[in-house]
């Protein structure tokens, strides 16, 4: 019995996201406790790599119209990523850069970070909103006139 997992170590595991009843003995439980510190580890360098990379030193600041997340945000934001299936290294979907993922990503969990008179960011291929509404408006009517002038003449 004194093989049983302690509780001090059980207490990490929950502290650090894992399932406490996935140990069966104290050897289990350390191993466990370092995969898990492993994961936190690799996820902070991704926090701070996105970071820096994006909002540290861009080329051009004013291409970015988000402003600098935290990093709880950022967190937050490859949290986002990763739901959508964009992976560690942010690979790119229908012609969106890493950089866009992550820039699209940080307004989705942050949208007060938009820069005041910039418009919210879009990944290639969204819709933007009332102009295609209009667009697609103005196609049906040029359509249903063309087609009521040609059945007039009928």
């Amino acid at each position: 019995m004194s093989d049983t997992p302690t509780k001090t170590q059980l207490n990490k595991i929950s502290k650090l996201g894992g399932d406490p009843n996935s140990v069966n003995t104290r050897d289990d439980a350390d191993e466990y406790i370092d995969e898990l510190e492993d994961q936190k580890d690799r996820f902070e360098d991704r926090v701070q790599h996105a970071l820096d990379w994006v909002f540290v030193d861009p080329l051009d600041p004013s291409l970015i119209p988000v402003k600098k997340p935290t990093k709880a945000i950022m967190a937050d934001a490859i949290r986002y990523g990763d739901e959508q299936g964009w992976g560690d290294e942010w690979e790119s979907q229908d012609g969106a850069t890493e950089i866009d993922l992550i820039i699209y990503a940080v307004y989705q969990v942050a949208p007060q970070l938009l820069k005041k008179n910039e418009r919210p960011p879009r990944l290639p291929g969204q819709s933007k909103g009332i102009g295609s509404f209009i667009f697609f408006i103005i196609t049906f009517v040029g359509i249903s006139l063309w087609l009521l002038r040609a059945c007039t003449k009928l």
